[in-house]
């Protein structure tokens, strides 16, 4: 019994070793032709001279088309942008529309340039059999046609034993190939007409945009730009000015929005898809353009794809909501990302426009305000050659100003935007505007903007009041403007103790409390260097060390020189003290000696507070009155340095630091 088994073991390797010998081992040594490519084996010499593509299979026929680039001045300037250099395809069937240039151009370039594995010879392929091969019926017809309506068919049977290749022929030729089964099978059998679509959902300019109306099953608003450009929203019998950036991602979300999947071509009910009675539906015209549409229906949500995890803590990727969709003036549905639903809920408070005080902070001249009973002016001055005026506080103490807060005063204003609007608003008493807690008044040059009033916080912590003088709209927004407003002097003061050109200075001592004194010097616009001088020995017997002078890090030095641009304070002290121990500034914690190209030289001295819990500091430049002070003890990290700080840091080795070798 167990030689009857043996026996039948080695009949069936025999037999299939005749089978691997007849039809693998017979194109193991390719010919010439296994070397040429699809486009070749069909009878054109290079991949341009084909014009169109038709793939027949069982189930459908899948053909596309060249579109070759035009001539006139037009496209040749739009084609000059495209950095692909490739012709445009369409799809003439299972459907007729435009091709995705990049998924179709690739898709092209391997159908075309793949090279058949290997051949079999006249005499081999005479032993082969059309049920052996499947070309007798053929799976799957490549049919290549140029211009001139020449064509090349290549057809493609069935797989090798091992799977691993299949069969191939040219038609009207003998001769046998070998195609790798996986070229088949992604770019002949499963590549679908969804693939090689254009994607894009909406072929839309946005800024050819004139107008646009949206439509909710609970009513529906317009957009329009008016005479001078400006986007206007119309909700109901009402106008008022609308976001600009709130339109422009609308548009953008419409322009960038792609295809996910195409559904249906011809759905027999709208409802099994909810495009019946649309969530939403937009229509953008464009004037001569023409008009651009859409409408969103029911969605699904869906697992997305899995990807690998490359962190096991990671948390598993969200299901997606996908929308279906219908576009003006067709029948297909298409589905697309939940994201463009979420782009298109607007109520018209999303689409107002949400500017309060349209204030330029460049053109600004003059800022004046009220808090209570204190008032605050404040004027910029006429520049002087390049350099821009200064802000100059005129009440309530005539002083320099701090540019800075001044200049985020504005900011501030520039960027209040509303949270809600109250469009009748009845008596103003009723949100502390009949009486505001504070008025704000700007003046750009010869023009004054709206005073704006602020009134009382919203009982329910929703925001505080505006309104506009010239608007009867009261407007809500975040109220933190109003409590930042400072009206002492000497917290709207400039703070600044030494300011400095960074190229202009020669060089820098430091001295500071229990350390070497380091001088930098430069010796170019980045070559600096520094010399450390030791302290004074205390025994007369021992000798001091000689000072050397040393490459310093510019990158060190540059840091250095940009904290000397400009020291102030976070708090004004005094104008004139009487007594600098107060402020650890009769023996200073540091000192600073810079000196100019010119000659001249500016001090600039570093008090430590004598509250020994605190961090803060002080400071004060020699020959200047004004005394500030620090609170976050970044003074003295910045300004007491050590020669060490400033040395060059050792260069790597090639590949980075030695294995176990900490940074030093």
């Amino acid at each position: 019994m167990k030689g009857r088994n043996t026996l039948g073991l080695v009949v069936i390797c025999a037999l299939l070793g005749l089978y691997v010998y007849k039809f693998e081992a017979g194109a193991e040594k390719p010919d010439k032709t296994a070397d040429r490519s699809v486009v070749q084996l069909a009878g054109f010499k290079k991949e341009a001279d084909v014009q169109e593509i038709t793939i027949t299979r069982e189930s459908d026929t899948l053909t596309l088309q060249r579109v070759a680039k035009k001539a006139d001045a037009k496209d040749a300037k739009k084609d000059a942008k495209d950095a692909s250099g490739e012709d445009d395809w369409k799809i003439i069937s299972p459907l007729k529309g435009d091709a995705d240039r990049v998924a179709t151009s690739a898709f092209i370039k391997t159908l075309l340039s793949a090279k058949a594995v290997s051949s079999y010879t006249k005499e081999q392929a005479k032993e082969l059999s059309d049920a052996d091969t499947g070309l007798g019926k053929p799976r799957v017809t490549l049919l290549l046609k140029d211009a001139k309506g020449k064509t090349g068919t290549v057809q493609f049977g069935e797989s090798t034993l091992n799977k691993d290749n299949c069969f191939a022929q040219v038609q009207g030729k003998a001769l046998v190939l070998l195609f790798a089964q996986a070229y088949v099978d992604e770019n002949l059998i499963k590549k679908q007409v969804g693939d090689l679509r254009d994607k894009t959902l909406l072929a839309l300019a946005a800024n050819d945009a004139k107008s646009i109306e949206l439509a909710y099953p609970a009513g529906s608003m317009k957009l329009a730009k008016n005479e001078k450009g400006n986007w206007e929203l119309a909700a109901g019998a009402k106008k008022y000015p609308a976001d600009a950036n709130a339109v422009d991602n609308l548009l953008a979300s419409l322009a960038s929005t792609k295809i996910d999947k195409f559904v249906d071509p011809a759905p027999k009910s709208p409802a099994s898809y909810g495009l019946d009675k649309p969530r939403v539906t937009i229509t953008v015209s464009t004037g001569a353009k023409g008009e651009f549409g859409l409408s969103l229906g029911g969605s699904i949500t869906e697992a997305p794809a899995q990807q690998p995890q490359m962190n096991p803590n990671q948390p598993p990727p969200q299901p997606e909501e996908k929308v279906y969709v219908q576009r003006r003036g067709e029948t297909e549905v298409v589905q697309v990302p939940g994201s463009l639903y979420a782009a298109l809920l607007k109520t018209p408070q999303d689409l107002r426009d949400k500017t309060i005080l349209a204030v330029n902070t460049i053109n600004a001249t003059k800022v004046a305000y009220t808090v209570g009973t204190s008032t605050v002016e404040l004027e910029k001055g006429a520049p002087v050659k390049d350099k821009p005026g200064v802000w100059q506080l005129k009440k309530p103490q005539a002083l320099t100003a701090d540019s800075k807060k001044v200049e985020k005063l504005l900011q501030d204003l520039k960027g209040l935007q509303a949270t809600g609007f109250v469009d009748e608003p009845g008596a103003l008493e009723q949100y502390g505007l009949d009486k505001p807690t504070c008025t704000i008044a700007i003046e750009e040059g010869t023009t004054k903007l709206p005073l704006l009033s602020i009134g009382k916080a919203a009982s329910d912590g929703s925001g505080t009041f505006f309104k506009r003088a010239d608007n009867p709209v009261v407007f809500k927004a975040n109220g933190s403007l109003v409590r930042g407003l400072e009206t002492k002097a000497e917290r709207l003061r400039d703070l600044q103790v030494l300011r400095l050109d960074r190229t202009e200075i020669k060089s820098i001592v430091m001295k500071a409390k229990d350390r070497d004194t380091v001088t930098l010097t430069c010796r170019g616009a980045s070559d600096w260097v520094y010399k450390i001088e030791p302290q004074p020995v205390k025994d007369a017997k021992e000798k001091p060390k000689p000072a050397e002078e040393k490459k310093a890090d510019f990158g060190r030095v540059s840091g250095l020189l940009t904290d000397l641009e400009d020291v102030r304070g976070d708090e004004w002290m005094a104008d004139k003290a009487p007594d600098l121990a107060k402020y650890g500034l009769k023996e200073p914690e540091c000192t600073l000696v810079v000196t100019l190209n010119n000659g001249s030289k500016q001090t600039l001295l570093i008090g430590r507070d004598p509250d020994s819990k605190s961090m803060a500091a002080f400071a004060k430049a020699e020959g200047k009155d004004i005394v500030v002070r620090n609170d976050d003890g970044s003074y003295l990290m910045r300004f007491a340095r050590s020669g060490q700080e400033f040395e060059p840091a050792p260069e790597q080795p090639m590949g980075g630091m030695p294995m176990g070798m900490p940074p030093g």
